[in-house]
């Protein structure tokens, strides 16, 4: 519901994903009746697995949906202190 967004991508990935931001501001306009501003920056490191992390509020509200983040939270999930000792 913020009125302007960041997604941060790797330079590599900057075309797909304006193309893929021009369908969700369609869809998210259809839907909700607003607009939104989405500023796309290629900033993501280039030895990045690819993904998205986006930003609004000032930088107050993220997403980081990176593979990178992923398979970190995956990676913790599976973590031995995670798993039951049963």
């Amino acid at each position: 519901m913020e009125p302007t967004v960041t997604i941060h991508c790797r330079a590599s990935d900057v075309a797909i994903v304006e193309q893929a931001v021009q369908t969700a501001q369609s869809n998210y306009k259809d839907i909700s009746g607003r607009d939104v501003k989405v500023d796309v920056e290629g900033d993501l490191s280039k030895d990045s697995a690819g993904g998205v992390r986006l930003a609004a509020a000032n930088g107050r509200i993220t997403l980081n949906n990176t593979l990178d983040e992923r398979l970190k939270l995956l990676e913790e999930k599976v973590s031995p202190r995670y798993l039951s000792t049963e």
